[in-house]
Formats: C-alpha cells, sequence, structure tokens
C-alpha cells in the first residue's frame, strides 16, 4: 500500500533474540508513523501468503472497536514469553537487473510524500531484486544500499534468472588505483558484489572494473565464485522513419520526435491492451530506449512508456 508499510516489531539487531522491547511493548500505538505493526510471526505468515500486488483495504480515522482492541491485545504475551518464529525455508530467490536509462532513483519507499531518493543510477548499472511488484522492485544496488526502483525502468528475467562463473567480494573491498591498499580508493565493493576481472598482473591482485572504476582489487577478498548473469541492454541497431520518409538506423537512447499531424498514446505495456499514460502531442520529443517489436520503449515529458513505432520519427 503505497507508503504505508505491514512489518513485524523491529529488532535491534539481525538476531532473532534482540526484538526490541519498546517496540513490542507498543504495539498497537501511533508510535509508527503510519505503518501497521504486527507479531513477528504474523509477519511471517503474510511474506509467505500475500504475493507481491495482494490488494489490502486500511480505513483511516475510523474510531477504535474495544471489544476488538481487547480480544487483539490479549493475543500479546509478555516479551519474554513470546516464542520466536522458525523458518526453515530457503531465502527467496534474488533477481539479477539491469537499468534501463539515466537518472533512475533510488528511493526510501514507493510514496512521493513521504520518501526520499537516496541514490541516482546510470543506464547500464546493476542491481539485484530482493521483491518484484507490478509498480516497483525493492533493490539493492552495487554500493549496497537498499531501496524502490519502479519495475518499468529495469529489465530483468525472472523465470530465467541464469548463473555463471565469474568473481564475487567475499567481504567489502575497493577497488584501488595501484597495487598497494595505500593508494587511492577508487570504489567500494560491498560483500557480494561482482566486478569484472581481467588479469592478474601480480600475487595478490586483479586488475578490473567495478561499477565504471578501473583499478585493481585484492583477491584475498575477490575470489572466483559463481555468480548472476545481468541482462544486456539492447545496442541493436533498430530503423525509425524521418520526416522526409526515409529510414534512419538508430540504437538506445536516440532522440526522436512525435510525428507530424497526430496525438501518440504512451502506454504501460507494447500493446493497444496497455493503460494510456499519456497523451503525445505532434513533435513533442522523445528518447527511445529499446525496440520490441513494433512498440519503442521510451522516455518522454518525465514518464517512460511504450509507443507504437510508427507514431514516432527520427530527428
Amino acid at each position: 500500500v503505497r507508503g504505508v508499510y505491514i512489518h513485524s516489531v523491529m529488532y535491534d539487531s539481525k538476531k532473532l533474540t534482540s526484538m526490541s522491547k519498546s517496540a513490542y511493548r507498543n504495539l498497537g500505538q501511533n508510535v509508527s508513523h503510519g505503518c501497521i505493526r504486527v507479531l513477528p510471526h504474523v509477519a511471517q505468515w503474510i511474506f509467505y501468503n500475500c504475493p507481491p500486488d495482494t490488494l489490502c483495504s486500511i480505513v483511516k480515522n475510523r474510531a477504535a472497536n474495544p471489544v476488538l482492541v481487547s480480544q487483539l491485545k490479549a493475543q500479546i504475551p509478555d516479551y519474554g514469553s513470546y516464542p520466536q518464529p522458525t523458518d526453515a525455508r530457503p531465502d527467496p530467490i534474488e533477481v539479477p537487473a539491469t537499468v534501463r536509462f539515466d537518472n533512475t532513483p533510488v528511493r526510501t519507499g514507493f510514496s512521493n510524500s513521504r520518501d526520499t531518493t537516496i541514490a541516482t543510477l546510470k543506464a547500464g548499472e546493476h542491481v539485484m531484486l530482493l521483491q518484484l511488484a507490478n509498480d516497483w522492485c525493492k533493490v539493492r544496488t552495487a554500493a549496497g544500499k537498499l531501496g524502490y526502483i519502479k519495475s518499468v525502468y529495469l529489465l530483468c528475467d525472472p523465470d530465467n534468472v541464469q548463473l555463471t562463473t565469474g568473481y564475487k567480494a567475499t567481504k567489502k573491498t575497493y577497488v584501488y588505483a595501484g597495487m598497494d591498499t595505500g593508494s587511492e580508493r577508487l570504489a567500494t565493493i560491498p560483500a557480494g558484489g561482482q566486478p569484472n576481472v581481467s588479469e592478474n598482473p601480480q600475487k595478490g591482485w586483479w586488475y578490473g572494473e567495478y561499477n565504471g572504476a578501473l583499478g585493481y582489487m585484492r583477491t584475498k577478498y575477490v575470489q572466483q565464485s559463481t555468480v548472476f548473469v545481468f541482462p544486456a541492454l539492447s545496442t541493436i541497431p533498430t530503423a525509425v522513419t524521418t520526416a522526409d520518409g526515409s529510414t534512419t538506423a538508430t540504437v538506445s537512447g536516440t532522440a526522436a520526435y512525435i510525428a507530424a499531424g497526430i496525438v501518440a498514446n504512451m502506454r504501460s505495456m507494447p500493446s493497444t491492451d496497455g493503460i494510456i499514460i499519456a497523451e503525445l502531442a505532434s513533435g513533442t520529443s522523445v528518447t527511445l530506449l529499446s525496440l520490441e517489436g513494433n512498440w519503442y520503449y521510451c522516455q518522454a515529458e518525465g514518464l517512460t512508456g511504450y509507443l507504437y513505432k510508427d507514431c514516432v520519427s527520427a530527428r
């Protein structure tokens, strides 16, 4: 529910023995900034039984029902008596994804009024998807930050996650300007980060790239491992029609405009069944990001969506 979260009582650390006493004792009180807090085993049930896009009805400003409040409070044991839920199931699978275009914001949540931008990513950068939904995905960036990105800004294939042999950081480490830990740190590689290694110039050191930074990495902390394969942004030339009727080759990122004499519907999917996101007048500037069949995935007036290719002309 946009900006209103349902989550368990908070913990002081990642250990199940560190459940916050004050948060537990304040269950039912209006102290959670609009969030709904529940007991850990209830949150666990929601996680496994309510998939993304499950609709929840939240009624605000309704007077409390004394009988219901009493019944709910009776179900809350003393702090020391609460048995932590156990879980032998494997962790949910993470999905590798690639950012579609520049200036993609990573948000603290998905409410425009309550949340802020904590990072801005470039086209081609990689993130891991921790939770997927139609509108937003929870992600972990290459720098280790957690946040939310609009789903349409990401390229991924959740049903075809592939692995290969590559390199992974076993703990937080760095890309150095030279083969010396005293040299300049060009980038931080978080635990689990996947740098690209190109050579082994000296014992104890790799040379390669991470997050756009070229330099040296310690072999002690960057080791060969099984890693995710991230989807590649399309760079295959496509063709758009120019104003004189001829065609020209273009690639992702090409500037174009809405053809003369029409109003084009930008849609949420590459089909006339897609929801109309915006009506774009003739001459409106458009940035082409990729081609899917007869539809361009593009950016215009701060929005992203799909335009039928006959509606678009090259500059």
